[in-house]
Formats: structure tokens, sequence, C-alpha cells
């Protein structure tokens, strides 16, 4: 048990409601150090060209989603949202760059 837990059970923290806070904690600190990893800033929400960028509360978002669903422990649910936000990003450059060839292929224009 960690020093950490074992000041929030001295705190009277149900157990369910400790283990929520220390898997979010760790959906967060995987949000972080995804950013922190591939050398990306830490970008706040915005609009640009009319669509809307969530940045570092949809990193976020996925961090904390895929942590909750592994649901193990502190450092599975790290490892989870670390490597989830990374295969993603990964898979979504995939569909970009194909989207992208089929539409210079739909047009005409060949690669240089």
């Amino acid at each position: 048990m960690t020093a950490i837990e074992e000041l929030l059970r001295q705190l009277c923290i149900r157990p369910g409601v400790l283990h929520f806070v220390v898997i979010s904690g760790a959906g967060l600190l995987g949000a972080i150090a995804s950013l922190a990893l591939e050398g990306q800033p830490l970008v706040v929400p915005r609009f640009e060209d009319g669509k809307l960028h969530l940045g570092f509360i949809g990193n976020l978002t996925i961090c904390m989603a895929v942590a909750h669903m592994v649901d193990q422990s502190f450092q599975a649910s790290f490892l989870a949202s670390l490597c989830g936000t990374t295969t993603l990003r990964a898979i979504k450059l995939r569909i970009e760059q194909a989207f992208e060839a089929e539409i210079k292929r739909i047009r005409g224009e060949r690669d240089e």
C-alpha cells in the first residue's frame, strides 16, 4: 500500500471512492506523460477555422476513459492510458494520410 493510499484511508475516504481517485490520477498522469513523451505542448481548447480543437482536454478525456476501462491497479491504468492515446494518435494519423492520398488520387494529382 502506498503512502498516499494510507493517508487517504486515514482521512476516512471510502474504498470505492479511493479506487476512483487513484484510477483517475493514473489517467491524468498518463495524459501528461503522453504529451511529454511526444514533445507536444499543453494546449487549451480553441476554435480554429470553424472547428473545435479540444487540445489537452480531449487528451485527458481519452486517458481517463482508458484508465477507467482497464480499472485494475494504478500501474495498469497508467500504462493503458499512456499506450492507448499514443496508439489512437498513430491510427488517426494513418487515417488522415489515407484520406489525403485518396483525395489527391480523385483529383488526379500526383506525389512528387
